[in-house]
């Protein structure tokens, strides 16, 4: 084989390498947008049905906690994640916590009165959506059994009173009842 051939085959050799990393980064981009469709789609999810369901259930434990001097504060974020494909959507989370019953209000300078911003409870749960667009429960404190990261569409209403009525019981502990 003279020098021509060689060549030739080398650079027949490097076209083809070269496709192939194409096509195998054309397939990441895909694999990527894919992501973020449905992250999406969760997010609106989480938006319209979950985080509503999840409001509704910590207000119904509210009122039936009222007598107890405890509530349940709920605290919403946002996580922005910034990777190599550009910048995800904000993905909602919710801290949920327990605080005393009893509301600070501050004057303001117009001598109006206001409630503070909420801050993040000592004890806290955190509820949201993960990188992988599923619902991902968090707790550095508490332990709430048996709650792995479920598809958000999975997540029904029932499933959502049945998570709150966990996270009240892990907050809410019961007391040792002395005789």
């Amino acid at each position: 084989m003279d020098d021509l051939e060689r060549r030739l085959a080398a650079a027949a050799t490097r076209v083809h390498q070269n496709r192939e990393q194409a096509a195998a980064e054309a397939g990441q981009a895909e694999a990527r947008q894919q992501q973020i469709a449905k992250l999406r789609a969760a997010i609106g999810d989480w938006k319209s049905r979950i985080s509503p369901a999840i409001d509704n259930a910590v207000a119904r434990a509210n009122e039936v906690l009222a007598g107890e001097n405890i509530r349940l504060v709920i605290v919403s974020e946002e996580t922005i994640v910034i990777g190599g494909g550009g910048a995800e959507p904000r993905r909602p989370k919710l801290i949920i916590g327990v605080v005393p019953r009893y509301e600070v209000l501050h004057i303001g300078r117009n001598g109006q009165l206001y409630r503070p911003l909420p801050t993040i409870p000592r004890q806290h749960v955190q509820v949201g959506l993960g990188a992988d667009a599923r619902i991902t429960v968090h707790s550095q404190e508490i332990t709430i059994a048996g709650r792995q990261p479920v598809e958000h569409s999975a997540f029904s209403d029932g499933d959502i009173r049945w998570f709150v009525a966990d996270i009240v019981d892990a907050l809410v502990p019961p007391r040792a009842l002395t005789a």
